[in-house]
């Protein structure tokens, strides 16, 4: 009677935990800190309260703890009921007893067997870690921590291979010796070196596909291990997977609809079809084997601009290949080149589309070879090469025609099978720079637009028909003229038709941009246009309006306004007031200002040097004077650069002689080395002397005052 009424409180509470979807031994684990599977009796009540939330009266609390309280001491044993509460299908047998265990465990003792085999695992070594004592005895807990688990292998069945191995005289002791010898005893009874890949273990199912179901059934529809077990029976493949796409026919991305969903869909866009007509469309457009409507191939057919994919036609294939362009590419003025044969592929014009791309994207292929090349032999295999060429991502990819060109000129003539890849990466990446450039100085470097190359399907205007040619120009010039006469807004009208922002649009929408701009234009006119600016991404409108509807190019001010500013120098007139004329004088001058106002002359013509060669430009000598104010005339300036100049750059001043000269008057120069050396202080000459007059500048004064005195003496004068 008391086994009966525990059994209904475990069962309340088991189907409070499934409801919540918790897994309470996450929640014991934190109280057993020591791992002994033993917790207290307040502390295993207390995590009963918070996760599963039951309110037990006390009878049912005393018949919980007296039945798992195992060794009567106050603790009580979760391990054991947790594995009661969750009643684990393999847990829950007894591999003594029962023959169906003894087989499970045989299976998988056999798969772990396989599995270690063919990963070569040492499965000895974490055991032996947690063997402090090197007795050959693990705990329960820490024999599922020390065992190396294969995809797929469950607490529950490890549960079950410790219970095999499991020590009567010591409960919760597990032989892991025992356990190792037998998967090695079995390792080497198998006949192959090398096993196939070993299954997943029975019993385990994608947790994709588990928690897909989790999410579609909710909590009205807990399933149990039974029930996965079953539809696994029904959805699962050879190598325990599962084909969920038979399971559940809603998968994204399918490319099918059902017919009320496809009939949702034309309403939805506004195409009323009669049911006759929408009896025959899904006729058309049915998927043979589920039923369903293919809505992209129905799209591809409605809508020429939209290419999803090639409907498998359900005919025999003709036996030869049909080379007629389609549709598609004879309005978009190009034709997709054929297979090329071996023979037929241009190595050169290979190359220069390799080398474009690389431009373009500033890819670098060395960073994609070289890690295949272990041993740095400048040398990978052919398979490796054609797989970073993958990886480098040319567009178009290269064909196996192309392929094998590429492997002729790079084969190595000593290893047939591999490809001097160091050769390859030297030729492609020289449209960056040259090897060895350093050493040929005079060589020319191409510059990086020679590498680049037009779209796939540009047709130049020049290689033209001379008819097509002189209808070109004609229709050009036009609508050009049209253009202008009608100040037509172009740009803004192909710019709403780019969805993607790439200067191209599809033809039927460059059509529509001309009717919108009205500018007329015959069919056979309109297949001449894009016959020339159509590549393979479209209608290139940027290039057609760069033709018909030109940009003003702003006019080059800067050129105009520095010839300006040069003919009003040339034309100032010299306002020079008593020039000096001596370059004595000139120095004299300088200095008198160096002394009374004191000016580091040096550090505005330093800042004009950077490499320090003690020589400046005369425009930045000039420029150096004005900044310290000196204020010397023209005159005064170019008689000081003469006297400076620079003996091997005539355009140029030796400014440190000029600077050394100027500072004397403070100290000599190198005077450390002339110890007995009389310096006198520099003293500029007196105000009152820079007003002596000579004696004709006298007379010419003394007149000047006479006729200032007769001015004065007249009535009315000054």
């Amino acid at each position: 009677m008391a086994a009966t009424y525990v059994e209904e409180i475990e069962d309340k509470i088991r189907r409070k935990v499934l409801s919540k979807r918790i897994r309470i031994s996450e929640y014991f684990g934190d109280y057993d800190k020591l791992h002994s599977d033993y917790i207290t009796r307040s502390q295993f009540l207390r995590c009963l309260d918070q996760t599963v939330g039951i309110h037990f009266s006390q009878e049912e609390m005393n018949c919980l703890l007296n039945k798992y309280d195992v060794k009567c001491n106050g603790t009580v044993n979760y391990k054991h009921f947790i594995n009661v509460i969750e009643k684990r299908s393999l847990g829950e047998i007894n591999p003594e007893d029962d023959p169906d265990a003894m087989r499970c465990i045989e299976t998988l003792m056999k798969q772990l067997s396989i599995h270690y085999k063919y990963h070569g695992t040492d499965i000895l070594s974490p055991f032996r870690d947690l063997d402090k004592l090197n007795i050959g005895t693990l705990t329960d807990s820490q024999f599922h921590r020390a065992i190396i688990r294969p995809v797929g292998l469950t607490d529950e069945m490890v549960s079950v291979i410790g219970s095999h191995y499991a020590i009567p005289e010591k409960p919760g002791f597990i032989n892991y010796l025992n356990f190792c010898n037998d998967i090695l005893a079995r390792i080497k009874a198998l006949k192959t070196d090398r096993p196939n890949r070993p299954p997943i273990p029975y019993g385990y199912w994608p947790p994709e596909f588990r928690r897909g179901l989790y999410l579609t059934c909710g909590k009205e529809g807990i399933l149990s291990e039974q029930d996965i077990q079953t539809l696994l029976k029904c959805f699962g493949t050879a190598d325990c997977k599962v084909r969920y796409r038979d399971f559940c026919n809603n998968v994204t991305y399918r490319r099918l609809l059902t017919k009320t969903q496809f009939e949702r869909g034309l309403d939805y866009l506004g195409l009323s079809v009669e049911p006759m007509d929408f009896k025959l469309l899904c006729k058309r457009f049915e998927d043979p084997v589920t039923g369903e409507i293919n809505y992209v191939a129905f799209s591809q057919a409605v809508d020429k601009e939209y290419s999803g994919f090639t409907v498998d036609s359900v005919e025999s294939e003709p036996p030869a290949e049909d080379t007629t362009p389609s549709q598609e590419q004879q309005l978009i003025g190009f034709t997709q080149p054929a297979t090329a044969d071996d023979n037929n592929v241009d190595l050169g014009e290979l190359m220069s589309r390799m080398r474009h791309h690389i431009l373009v994207n500033r890819v670098r292929t060395v960073d994609f070879i070289e890690d295949f090349d272990a041993l740095h032999s400048g040398r990978i295999a052919i398979p490796v090469f054609r797989r970073t060429l993958s990886m480098i991502g040319f567009k178009p990819e290269l064909s196996d025609a192309q392929f094998r060109a590429l492997v002729e000129c790079y084969e190595d003539p000593t290893m047939p099978d591999h490809v001097i890849w160091t050769n390859f990466t030297k030729d492609i990446d020289s449209v960056f720079t040259l090897p060895e450039l350093e050493k040929k100085p005079n060589v020319n470097v191409p510059p990086l637009e020679t590498y680049q190359l037009p779209k796939v399907g540009t047709v130049d205007a020049d290689i033209l028909d001379p008819t097509d040619r002189a209808q070109f120009e004609s229709l050009i010039c036009r609508l050009k003229e049209r253009i202008i006469h009608r100040h037509l807004e172009t740009y803004p009208v192909f710019r709403d038709f780019d969805r993607y922002k790439n200067n191209h649009v599809f033809r039927a929408q460059f059509r529509r941009c001309l009717s919108q701009l009205n500018l007329p234009a015959t069919d056979e006119e309109m297949d001449l246009l894009e016959k020339v600016f159509s590549d393979e991404l479209g209608f290139d409108y940027v290039r057609f309006l760069e033709q018909v509807d030109p940009p003003e190019r702003p006019e080059k001010m800067y050129n105009k306004l520095m010839n300006e500013i040069h003919l009003l120098k040339e034309s100032r007139k010299s306002l020079e007031l008593e020039a000096a004329t001596d370059i004595n004088c000139i120095l004299e001058k300088i200095k008198t200002k160096t002394y009374r106002k004191p000016v580091k002359i040096g550090d505005h013509m330093k800042d004009f040097d950077k490499l320090n060669s003690g020589r400046i430009l005369k425009n930045n000598f000039r420029r150096a004077l004005d900044l310290d104010g000196f204020e010397l005339q023209p005159s005064e300036m170019a008689i000081l650069e003469k006297a400076y100049e620079s003996c091997g750059k005539p355009d140029s001043v030796d400014y440190k002689q000029f600077i050394a000269e100027i500072e004397s008057i403070f100290t000599l120069e190198h005077l450390e080395k002339f110890p007995r050396a009389e310096v006198t202080q520099y003293k500029p000459p007196p105000d009152w002397e820079l007003n002596v007059l000579s004696t004709e500048e006298i007379t010419v004064l003394q007149k000047a005052l006479a006729r200032l005195a007769e001015t004065v003496r007249i009535p009315g004068g000054i």
